[in-house]
């Protein structure tokens, strides 16, 4: 945007600049760290200038906000007509006690409710009764084991009105978890098509972070049940988006903010290649995927990675797919402030680190948002740290101005400089993973464990060597900590409600005079008995949804485990896939 004349002339003054004025301070005193460099390792220099966006074209790489490639933004209003979603995040315990809370959030001005299932429900697919989900049940996540529960967790909810996520819901848990969502809102008359929400349903994050859920021992048969449950939303559901694409847990389990978004591309283009071999359009399916990304504490590189996402979303689905439809090519973002960043020490420093997350969130565009509480780095949040995260986003709201012109960043020589750079050295990632043949041998060859191990090892070592400062850690310490209110601390960790929810578990199977369960025992010697032949794809859902209505539904599976190995997870007993001999397969473990 600068002719050559010019460009020589800045060229020629830049070098005066730094002779003269620059490097006898630096000389001097020194610069303040070694190196600067991003969360990404993307080296940080002093100034940027016009030089480093030469031959910068506006229309091509940024455009005006809503229109091709949404660099700018998904919408032209951006927020003037209406603010992102201000989310709470809430599970615990019973249905009744999460029912509770969500009322709280409601009423303290959430606009968007997020579930949490405890691991028993939502990533091990078992009972509370089961005696492997001893010591984990309410414990981290909602307890839901039948469609009564379903029905307690939203009584007295206007479920028409709600735009509802499951935040902890993936592969074998999915399907059965949304057909007792639909069963719960067609028992009230309700028409489904007009449910609004999104299921964090991305098994290619559980594979990858060597984390999956039975009945499945490989990724191929996890995609085809994912299948399913994106094709029936596609058909039925206009309102639901199936599938949000967890790039937070890659960025919770070390991913560095480039990682993040190549590995968010990587998926979109497998699932859409999925979804096509059995005979959908891209226009039809780019539409329902969302995508769900982590913010960390490197404030202007996690700008860029917001408008760096967006422009390659829309390039892939044009360039890759043929995708025409705006509504196509938009990224739909959904963010929550990194868990990863918070710390135990010095607990209330937390306040200032999601603040500065969410606005971070907020200027490189997202579409939705959640802010940790402070106290989460330690226990299930109170209602008195619940209501200030909701808090922090009503005051950027209201009182800080931000919200009140679209991408105001945009034309920062290093906003757009870095922008290039995130989505160059992330296009890398991408190029990889398809020379490889896609996400499903990818996840074989353990590609992106391997990449955040690396990079997030090197990020630690800095930590531990004190060339990266976490205040309160490793710097700025307290003589005596802060103390955490724990007045209001949430009954969900209690060892009761593992017998409570049992028990109750127990009684409606005894009234029913059965397990009416999803899977069939494994001695039976088959998974899927409901896996429907291909020429009924997309129709899975209707016989669940009917025997939901008929007499409730296990979360997914009540199995005898004879003759199937468990590996243990740190937090109790989740069955994961490891890969032997390139095969994958359930190991069996002692682990603790």
């Amino acid at each position: 945007m600068v002719d050559n004349k010019e460009i020589e002339r800045l060229k020629r003054t830049y070098e005066a600049w730094k002779e003269e004025d620059l490097e006898g301070p630096i000389r001097k005193y020194g610069e303040r760290v070694e190196r600067f460099e991003t969360r990404s390792e993307i080296p940080v220099k002093p100034l940027y200038t016009p030089l480093d966006i030469e031959g910068f074209d506006y229309l091509e790489k940024l455009n005006f906000p809503g229109r091709y490639p949404f660099t700018r933004g998904i919408y032209a209003e951006g927020y003037r007509t209406r603010t992102w979603f201000v989310r709470g995040l809430f599970g615990y315990g019973t249905a009744e006690e999460t029912n509770q809370r969500m009322k709280f959030l409601i009423h303290q001005g959430a606009t968007g409710l997020n579930i949490v299932f405890d691991a028993p429900t939502g990533w091990e697919g078992i009972d509370a009764d089961n005696p492997l989900a001893m010591g984990e049940v309410g414990k981290n996540g909602v307890s839901v084991n039948t469609l009564k529960d379903m029905e307690d967790m939203f009584k007295g909810l206007p479920v028409e009105k709600l735009n509802v996520t499951w935040a902890s819901c993936v592969g074998a848990s999915n399907i059965p978890l949304t057909a007792m969502y639909i069963a719960m809102a067609q028992k009230r008359g309700l028409d489904i098509s007009k449910l609004n929400g999104a299921a964090i349903n991305d098994i290619f994050v559980g594979y990858s972070l060597n984390v999956c859920s039975l009945p499945y021992t490989h990724p191929k048969d996890a995609l085809k049940d994912w299948c399913d449950a994106v094709e029936h939303a596609i058909l039925h559901m206009p309102n639901w988006f199936p599938c949000s694409i967890a790039s937070y847990e890659m960025g919770e389990s070390g991913a560095t903010p480039v990682q993040q978004i190549a590995f968010t591309i990587a998926a979109a283009i497998s699932y859409t290649r999925a979804l096509m071999e059995r005979g959908l359009k891209a226009e039809q399916i780019s539409p329902k995927y969302a995508v769900f990304l982590s913010c960390g504490n490197i404030f202007l590189e996690e700008v860029a990675k917001y408008r760096a996402l967006r422009r390659m979303w829309a390039k892939t689905f044009r360039e890759k797919f043929g995708v025409t439809l705006k509504r196509g090519l938009q990224c739909r973002i959904h963010t929550q402030t990194s868990g990863l960043t918070l710390r135990a020490e010095q607990p209330l420093n937390n306040i200032v680190r999601t603040t500065c997350q969410s606005l971070a969130s907020i200027f490189g565009g997202t579409n939705s948002l959640y802010t940790d509480p402070y106290d989460e780095v330690v226990g299930l949040p109170t209602e008195e740290s619940h209501r200030l995260a909701m808090r922090t986003q009503q005051i950027i709201i209201e009182e800080t101005g931000v919200a009140d012109t679209i991408d105001p960043l945009a034309g920062s020589y290093y906003i757009e400089s870095l922008t290039d750079k995130v989505e160059e050295e992330a296009w890398k990632i991408v190029d990889r993973v398809e020379e490889m043949g896609g996400m499903l041998e990818a996840i074989e060859r353990r590609y992106f464990r391997s990449l955040i191990d690396e990079s997030y090892h090197r990020y630690l070592k800095a930590v531990e060597n004190n060339e990266k400062v976490i205040v309160g850690y490793n710097k700025y310490h307290h003589t005596e900590e802060l103390p955490i209110n724990n007045r209001q601390r949430t009954p969900g960790v209690s060892p009761g409600v593992n017998a409570l929810m049992s028990t109750t578990l127990m009684s409606f199977l005894t009234f029913q005079g059965s397990r009416p369960g999803l899977f069939n025992d494994l001695s039976a010697g088959e998974f899927c008995p409901l896996r429907i032949p291909p020429t009924s794809r997309g129709l899975r859902f209707p016989p669940l949804i009917s025997r939901e209505k008929d007499g409730g539904l296990s979360p997914v599976t009540q199995k005898k485990h004879q003759g199937l190995p468990l590996s243990l997870s740190a937090t109790g007993v989740s069955p994961c896939a490891s890969t032997v001999s390139g095969k994958w397969s359930v190991k069996k473990t002692n682990d603790k």
